[in-house]
């Protein structure tokens, strides 16, 4: 097996699931209580959603599952069905005399693996042996104004199966057939992600306030104990290093009885067991197997749009975390193996992007998103010390908790406050070079909006065959920039945006409550944006002419 193999990482997708106000509003007293009963062997899931005090009438369903029945206040109301993506339906009632107080959607249907792009399939199926599915799909209905809900669910599932979630289990009620589980959240939460499967075993471990929690099924027990320990310490230095705990002190790890795939969803971390059993037979095995549950857990300090260009953010940040943990933790042996590894990689493989233009489903992804960003922090830690380099990421998240979201322009300001301008100017070069060179040259992030973007853009955005208007509003009220999306064609208006980041010509925003995200290129005379709408892996050309 090759260094690459080692080292290379499974798909990952994250998302923050820290509780952030919707765009322009106050978080509502929304909630959503499911109740969802799996059937693995039939690949199928039957549900009903009641939805209290709905911040809006619109929302969203996977095109794998159908809608049966709505109810508002007990009484069933018709509905509008539109394509919303290649993966998604946008379903929307009659507004009646406003909103109501309750609104209730029974839904069912098959979750399978060819039901959605490889990048995301492997951990959202449903199959003999494995329930999995994370918040990358919408296995439930999710709410378009506002996703963020607070979140009851009770899950029946075979007897026999162990269900974990990213939610506080209240109870668990086993059956001769099935075994009801009943969880929520303790605050408004972003999704909900859920794995079954029969014969999971847990151990668990306790100190100084902070949890660790293990679910396998085959891995043995001393590997289990002594990774709990290692896992343990780690959340204890990543919440010094940061300054602040982002799992609320507590880490549940699930090995999935699958290949590939990890994520994390605090406090639930996913990851494959088949890694960690192939690991075993290899050199420093456990302690790879141990840096991958480091980076996973540090990003429950992830606050960068996973479907925008700043995820190099979230995985540069969680890739150097895991790379200190594990020196202080396994050694500098093991940590000075590593880099050289990821020097050898970068050196040998010629990368076709910057690190700021490389693609979720880019060949490019690991090299510019985890190696480089990593290998550009150490360097920071080796010229300047160790103390520096610690203060430096404790103010950066600090700075980012404080505005909500992390962000390239963020990240530069405080560079330039803890190393100065030279210093930022060259990270900057470095985020936007395709070659892995140092020096020459500046880009200059601005951290405020052209006024040449203000204003209204529209052009058509066609997905799986089908076409609809994309309106984006950049309208600036007494001085203050109102960013959101209309679809005339969906009847949808309102849309919320976030992380807007404007440098020079480039522009790009997140749309969280489709998965989704926007970046494309000013052409000044023609006044046009030519772009790229990306979804859950696919990306489909829009470009954008002012109105």
């Amino acid at each position: 097996m090759t260094k690459r193999i080692f080292i290379s990482l499974s798909t990952a997708i994250f998302v923050s699931v820290i509780s952030l106000p919707c765009s322009g509003q106050v978080l509502s007293n929304q909630e959503c209580h499911l109740y969802v009963s799996v059937e693995p062997d039939r690949s199928r899931i039957t549900g009903k959603a009641e939805i209290k005090y709905p911040a809006g009438l619109s929302f969203l369903l996977t095109k794998s599952l159908n809608i049966g029945k709505i109810y508002s206040d007990g009484r069933e109301v018709p509905f509008i069905r539109n394509s919303f993506s290649p993966f998604d339906n946008l379903y929307s009632i009659s507004p009646g005399a406003g909103l109501p107080n309750n609104i209730t959607i029974e839904y069912s249907g098959k979750i399978i693996f060819d039901s959605f792009p490889k990048t995301v399939s492997s951990i959202n199926l449903i199959k003999s042996g494995l329930v999995e599915l994370s918040d990358q799909i919408i296995w439930y209905p999710r709410m378009l104004k506002c996703p963020f809900c607070l979140y009851k669910l009770n899950i029946n599932v075979p007897s026999g199966y162990v269900t974990v979630t990213n939610m506080n289990l209240l109870d668990r009620k086993p059956g001769k057939l099935q075994t009801l589980t009943i969880w929520d959240s303790s605050e408004p939460c972003y999704g909900i992600s859920v794995i079954a499967a029969p014969g999971f075993k847990k151990s668990s471990i306790n100190k100084d306030g902070k949890s660790v929690e293990i679910y396998f099924s085959r891995l043995p027990l001393t590997y289990v104990d002594s990774m709990k320990n290692y896992l343990l310490n780690a959340i204890i230095k990543l919440s010094e290093l940061y300054g602040s705990s982002g799992s609320q002190n507590l880490v549940r790890v699930v090995y999935s009885p699958r290949v590939a795939g990890g994520y994390a969803r605090s406090p639930l971390v996913l990851v494959s067991e088949y890694y960690a059993i192939e690991q075993r037979g290899f050199d420093f095995g456990q302690a790879r197997d141990f840096r991958l549950n480091a980076h996973e857990i540090s990003h429950y300090w992830s606050l960068a749009d996973s479907n925008s260009p700043d995820d190099w953010i979230n995985e540069g940040l969680a890739e150097y975390s895991a790379l200190l943990i594990s020196e202080e933790i396994i050694g500098v042996k093991f940590s000075d193996m590593l880099l050289k590894e990821y020097n050898e990689i970068v050196a040998s493989t010629p990368g076709i992007n910057s690190i700021l233009n490389t693609k979720a489903d880019s060949p490019d992804r690991e090299l510019n998103r985890y190696y480089k960003p990593a290998i550009l922090l150490n360097d920071f830690r080796v010229r300047f010390g160790d103390a520096k380099m610690r203060e430096f990421i404790k103010s950066l998240y600090a700075c980012f908790l404080k505005s909500g979201k992390a962000t390239t322009a963020l990240f530069l300001e405080v560079l330039n406050d803890k190393f100065g301008s030279v210093e930022r100017d060259s990270f900057s070069l470095a985020l936007t070079r395709k070659g892995w060179r140092k020096g020459g040259g500046r880009v200059i992030v601005k951290t405020h909006i052209d006024t040449v973007y203000t204003g209204t853009w529209a052009g058509p955005l066609t997905q799986a065959g089908s076409t609809v208007k994309f309106v984006l509003n950049l309208k600036l009220t007494n001085g203050t920039l109102d960013p959101y999306l209309d679809s005339p064609d969906q009847n949808v208006t309102g849309i919320p945006i976030s992380d807007l980041l404007i440098v020079n010509d480039s522009i790009s925003f997140r749309i969280s409550v489709a998965s989704a995200s926007y970046r494309g290129r000013l052409d000044r005379r023609k006044m046009i944006i030519e772009g790229e709408f990306l979804q859950r892996g696919g990306t489909y050309l829009l470009n954008l002419t002012k109105e």
